[in-house]
């Protein structure tokens, strides 16, 4: 389980929320999906898709921008499979 920090990832998970992430899924197939990941030396969540040369690390946030990245420069720690919400 870890706990979301921050907004970029806004509207599908916010600051706040907890997820479980299988460590067995770390390959980016098809249309991809949200994982975890250490990208300069920072744990973050983000929508990962296969690229032409590399790996497409997508904020859902449009604030931020979708950076292309080598596959050697992203280290995958596993896919979120799970969310769980505080109602407020």
């Amino acid at each position: 389980m870890i706990r979301v920090e921050g907004d970029s990832m806004e509207p599908t998970l916010s600051d706040g929320d907890e997820i479980l992430v299988d460590r067995d899924r770390r390959e980016v197939r098809g249309k991809g999906g949200i994982f975890v990941i250490r990208l300069d030396g920072v744990l973050m969540v983000k929508r990962l898709r296969a690229a032409v040369g590399g790996i497409e690390v997508i904020s859902d946030n449009p604030v931020w921008p979708v950076r292309i990245c080598a596959g050697s420069e992203v280290e995958i720690v596993g896919r979120v499979a799970w969310l769980g919400r505080a109602l407020v």
